[in-house]
């Protein structure tokens, strides 16, 4: 999903094949802050790590597009996560509800499509700068 996630990044970059790469990075990277602060807080660490991850494409968008505005970068990952996480809440219960039988793929692709929705459209509710297109 960070793969694809960075390459979308990349892609309006014009840098798809290193912000795929660097989608992967921050997979791995929001991943092991969620283990290591998992069992001091519990499911509590997916919050962090998902701040941590928005942010991390945030700046990663900033850099490829060669810009200046680490402020504008964070903040803009800052209401990514937040508007993301508020929808990744919202489906939550895909997980908590039993189940009984086999997931319905459609159901979580949909939800899953849901809880990103925000965080895309914060991170690309503007046009790419003028000097990621050189």
């Amino acid at each position: 999903m960070c793969l694809c996630v960075g390459l979308a990044i990349g892609i309006r970059a014009r840098k798809p094949l290193a912000a795929a790469i660097a989608g992967l990075v921050i997979g791995v990277i929001a991943a092991l802050v969620f283990y290591a602060l998992a069992r001091p807080l519990g499911w509590g660490a997916m919050f962090p790590a998902w701040m941590l991850l928005w942010m991390l494409f945030a700046v990663l968008q900033q850099k490829l597009e060669n810009t200046n505005r680490s402020g504008t970068a964070l903040m803009r990952g800052i209401v990514a996560a937040l508007l993301s996480g508020a929808a990744f809440y919202l489906i939550s219960g895909i997980w908590t509800r039993e189940s009984h039988g086999r997931p319905n793929l459609a159901v979580h692709f949909a939800a899953w499509s849901f809880a990103f929705l925000p965080g895309f459209i914060a991170l690309f509710l503007s046009r790419p700068s003028r000097h990621s297109r050189n």
